[in-house]
């Protein structure tokens, strides 16, 4: 019995964490594991909580606790004594080699060793030292210690060995983070060997500070073109892409000559938090063409200011159209008329239509460019007018109605502002029907003698039948004859042999009637000259009458 007792007494010297490797028919009735002091002056008594029991493993057969042979290292001692619970008796077996381990944890890291593969004696055995960070651990520090009698042959990652201790450092451990120390040994003699390790850390208190800074962009973006005269919209937006916050944010719009805004061009955008943004929008006239550069600013209380640009093309997109034709013709006649587009600006039109809407009554002779008239119109097309560059078309038309029509054509074409662009010019033309008119001049008396009087009835008639017609009426005699009188519808005015009456309108199929007496004055063959005209005359219509004075 105090065999036994003297056996439990040897075995509490073991530090801490140890495994023990079992070998040929060596069996014990129990072992006990115990921390083994660090290295290290006053560390953390956190790291020192109990040891759970060791196993014995071996490939022996067993025999009685009386007689197993024990091979223990002296104890060393502890800061703090550490409780350690007895570990049960190996049962009976002739099984291969097992896996055998025990652990150390506590709030900082856990040790686990644990054997990997065993054989006999004068073979190799390799054990794991595991090492767990719970927490953020720096400087650790772990010392295997190897028994008498144990061979050691080697250790991944390698170690420093001093005798019979293995020594691993490194410098820190991040909380999850394990580190596998694998142990090879060769056992000499038959026994138990214990092998003891040692583990110190520092434990790390970490408190997260973070120092950002505000990082001002600056977007400005807007039409690449305009027209000339047009609102123009533009959009700014600030953003921190920064890590802290920008300050006393403002953003400033600069417009060039040529532009000119009612919009505020100065915004206090405040302080901008990282990842925010602010959009502003400017809207400005263009009242200058060319090429305009719009600069934007932004700037705040930490850094430097930022800039952007927006280059706009000021442009002036114009389409014209100009339309002549016959003013005045006859029905049945024709009428022609020129049309004429053209590109009065200075950018290229694309996709340029014509049109020309045909008067009532009216019918196509012909065209140029050859087109067809569908539903009363005619229609070209032009895929692009370069600028100054001009169409010209012709037109002949004809009507069988008396009146006047107006004739109308359209263009319209795209800017390469996206602008619709739209012209239109007129004509118009006075239809007339052909007119007719029947001049009369008769004397009554023929032949006269001097001092005697004749009379001559005169008689104008529009014999057409669409229109009024205008006229003048005068009467010449000759040096035989003297004008007395005048007389019909209107009264004329005597000027030495001329005799002139007041304009007339005849309505179609109307007429009028008037009246000259005259004397004898000179024998001889005299003669009364009626001349009409009118506007469709291009000269006087001349009647003669003779009367014979004596």
């Amino acid at each position: 019995m105090s065999k036994k007792m003297n056996l439990k007494r040897s075995l509490l010297g073991s530090t801490l964490a140890a495994a023990v490797l079992g070998f040929v028919t060596v069996s014990v009735t129990s072992l006990q594991a115990q921390t083994r002091p660090s290295d290290r002056a006053n560390p953390p008594s956190q790291n020192y909580p109990s040891l759970p029991s060791t196993d014995i493993v071996g490939a022996a057969p067993a025999q009685s606790a009386q007689s197993a042979p024990v091979h223990s290292e002296a104890p060393v001692p502890a800061p703090e004594p550490a409780r350690v619970a007895p570990v049960a008796a190996a049962a009976p077996q002739t099984a291969a080699p097992a896996t055998a381990g025990s652990q150390f944890r506590s709030n900082l890291y856990t040790v686990d060793k644990t054997l990997v593969s065993s054989t006999q004696v004068g073979g190799e055995y390799q054990y794991r030292l595991r090492v767990t960070a719970l927490e953020n651990i720096t400087n650790i520090s772990v010392v295997e210690h190897l028994p008498e009698g144990l061979q050691f042959v080697g250790a991944e990652p390698e170690a420093k060995v001093s005798g019979n201790d293995l020594r691993w450092n490194w410098d820190a451990q991040s909380k999850g983070e394990v580190r596998d120390l694998l142990v090879t040994v060769r056992p000499q003699t038959e026994g138990n060997f214990v092998t003891s390790s040692s583990v110190c850390v520092d434990p790390v208190v970490v408190l997260p500070l973070f120092a950002g800074s505000p990082k001002l962009e600056i977007v400005k973006t807007g039409p690449a073109t305009a027209e000339l005269g047009d609102d123009v919209p533009f959009r700014i937006t600030v953003r921190n892409t920064g890590t802290a916050i920008a300050h006393q944010v403002v953003v400033t719009d600069t417009l060039p000559d040529g532009l000119t805004s009612s919009s505020n061009l100065t915004t206090e955008v405040g302080d901008l938090p990282p990842g925010q943004s602010r959009d502003i929008t400017v809207v400005a006239k263009a009242s200058k063409g060319g090429e305009l550069t719009n600069v934007a600013s932004a700037t705040f209380a930490e850094g430097q200011p930022v800039q952007a640009r927006s280059v706009l093309n000021i442009v002036e997109s114009r389409l014209g159209i100009t339309k002549t034709g016959t003013p005045r013709t006859y029905i049945f006649k024709n009428a022609t008329y020129q049309v004429v587009v053209r590109n009065e600006g200075n950018t290229t039109i694309s996709n340029v239509t014509v049109t020309d809407d045909l008067p009532k009554g009216t019918s196509v002779v012909q065209t140029d460019p050859a087109t067809e008239a569908r539903g009363g119109r005619l229609t070209w097309t032009i895929p692009s007018l370069a600028a100054g560059q001009a169409q010209s078309y012709t037109v002949v038309l004809t009507n069988i109605n008396p009146g006047d029509t107006v004739n109308g054509a359209t263009a319209t074409g795209s800017a390469i502002t996206g602008k619709t662009l739209t012209a239109r010019a007129e004509a118009r033309t006075e239809w007339e029907g052909a007119p007719g008119v029947r001049t009369e001049i008769v004397d009554t008396v023929d032949p006269v003698r001097v001092g005697q009087t004749t009379t001559y009835e005169i008689q104008i008639t529009n014999q057409g039948t669409f229109k009024p017609v205008n006229g003048q009426i005068k009467v010449t005699l000759s040096e035989q004859l003297r004008p007395i009188s005048t007389g019909g519808d209107s009264q004329g005015t005597i000027d030495g042999q001329t005799v002139t009456f007041p304009d007339v309108l005849l309505d179609p199929r109307r007429g009028t009637k008037l009246r000259i007496e005259a004397q004898g004055v000179k024998p001889g063959s005299g003669r009364a000259r009626l001349e009409f005209m009118s506007s469709f005359l291009d000269e006087p219509v001349i009647k003669d009458e003779s009367t014979f004075v004596y």
